[in-house]
């Protein structure tokens, strides 16, 4: 009897357990349900009205995320650490030093909310909405004159076929894409914008910058500007030799740091905030990428990392005698028709190598369609045969990188549905792909700004343009 008493005792205990955590578990699910959607409110900046949106969404995992997006200044998907309390809401966005706490009101319809940042507190209310909007193109640099077709480029004959219908199907499903154009065989069959952008939109290009300045290098060796991609850095920039240095960076040459192989210790998804950066804005940028720690042997791994594309653009304007803008456009840009390519410099100074570059998808294609042509533009040879062909093959084509990528001189190479292909490639899906059996040049622009998955949206960019276009 008192065996039975206890058994049922011990039923009952788990049954009332049971109980009060499905009661608990109903209570937080439905604090959460009332904070999932799309929030949307407008702050003050200097006496300009902007909005913030906040989605708060489930995961594949059934987890919730939380996001802020700034659409009238670009910045999308600021990911979030999300906790509740009852009808609270805290949210924590860390990496840009921001917080949200608020409480669900009028029945889950509105969120009265605090947005605390480091200088201010600001008092707002989050109303729900059905839709995310998009970034604002003014959000975006705008040029009032963009470059004329050029002779390689016949014609705007926009192709109606099944293929780039359904690549303008596919590009409407990723807000992040700003562009798509595709040159084939004289002509720019594709040419699409999206987000109220038009041809006259300035891309920041990001690491695509890198294949430009591989083209400069091979330009400045075409003009005896340089001796050897095996000149030693050192020998370049001796200002910067000193007896406590490891022995090992004496070694560098321009080889390395064309094929990533300089063997500096550098993390290039490391965090800083505005000012801090301990090379970008450092008094001596290249003094100060000097002082990172060796991980390997020069030449000995691929390492990617932007301050070796750095030491590139300080290289190249002490032997031109020229800031690398200015020898750019004397060089390459301006003889392509390119004109008000604007890029983005260090604290000290040197343009930064590598990155922040802006130009329009145009701009970018018609760089693209010179390396098509094997460097000739209206009759000129602006880079010679020789380096394209070398910078794209680059010394060590069985080796790879990534997945099936190989890695030239600041190149990526690959296959892409059984073609041969090579592709400047920049955070957010900026690309600049050739497909030379094809006589085919492939740009797309994103959004860099989108915080959260971005090089998931490249890789959703890549899949998506060349399934459609290549099959």
């Amino acid at each position: 009897m008192k065996a039975l008493k206890g058994n049922l005792m011990k039923v009952s205990l788990s049954q009332l357990f049971i109980l009060l955590f499905c009661y608990f578990i109903s209570v937080t699910s439905q604090a959460n349900s009332l904070a999932e959607g799309v929030w949307k409110t407008s702050i003050s900046d200097e006496g300009v009205s902007k909005r913030v949106v906040i989605t708060i969404r489930r995961n594949v995992y059934h987890k919730l995320v939380a996001f802020m997006d700034s659409p009238d200044e670009g910045w999308m998907e600021i990911p979030a650490s999300i906790a509740f309390n009852s009808k609270d809401v805290s949210l924590n966005f860390n990496t840009i030093g921001v917080k949200v706490e608020g409480t669900l009101i009028y029945g889950g319809k509105v969120i009265d909310a605090k947005i605390i940042s480091p200088n201010s507190v600001s008092k707002v209310k989050f109303k729900r909405i059905n839709v995310a909007p998009r970034v604002s193109p003014s959000a975006y640099l705008t040029k009032l004159e963009n470059i004329k077709l050029s002779k390689h480029i016949t014609s705007i004959y926009k192709l109606d076929n099944e293929k780039t219908t359904q690549l303008v199907q596919q590009s409407n499903k990723l807000p992040f894409l700003n562009s798509v154009l595709i040159y084939e065989k004289g002509n720019v069959v594709t040419e699409n914008y999206f987000n109220g952008l038009d041809e006259n939109y300035v891309a920041n290009i990001k690491s695509t910058s890198k294949s430009i300045i591989s083209m400069l290098v091979g330009i400045a060796l075409d003009k005896n500007l340089l001796n050897s991609i095996d000149d030693r850095v050192m020998d370049i920039l001796p200002e910067y030799v000193n007896p406590a240095m490891d022995i090992r960076l004496k070694d560098i040459t321009i080889r390395h740091l064309l094929s990533m192989r300089a063997g500096f210790k550098y993390n290039e998804m490391d965090f800083y905030l505005p000012g801090q950066h301990p090379i970008w804005d450092a008094k001596d940028s290249v003094k100060a990428i000097f002082a990172l720690p060796l991980a390997h042997t020069p030449g000995e791994r691929y390492s990617y990392a932007t301050p070796q594309t750095h030491l590139l653009t300080a290289i190249l304007t002490k032997v031109t005698k020229m800031d690398v803008l200015s020898f750019a456009n004397k060089f390459l840009f301006h003889p392509l028709d390119i004109q008000g390519v604007s890029w983005q410099q260090t604290a000290d100074g040197i343009y930064m190598g590598g990155s922040d570059m802006f130009m329009t998808p145009r701009e970018m294609l018609q760089l693209g369609v010179l390396y098509l042509n094997d460097g000739e533009f209206n009759g000129k040879q602006i880079i010679s045969k020789t380096w394209i062909k070398q910078s794209v093959k680059g010394d060590h084509p069985l080796s790879k990188i990534s997945s099936k990528d190989t890695y030239g001189y600041l190149w990526r190479k690959w296959i892409v549905n059984g073609h041969k292909a090579y592709r400047a490639a920049g955070f957010g899906g900026q690309y600049i792909i050739n497909i030379p059996s094809l006589s085919m040049t492939i740009v797309t622009t994103g959004n860099p700004r989108n915080l959260s998955g971005n090089d998931n949206n490249s890789d959703k960019i890549m899949k998506m343009v060349t399934s459609a276009i290549l099959k």
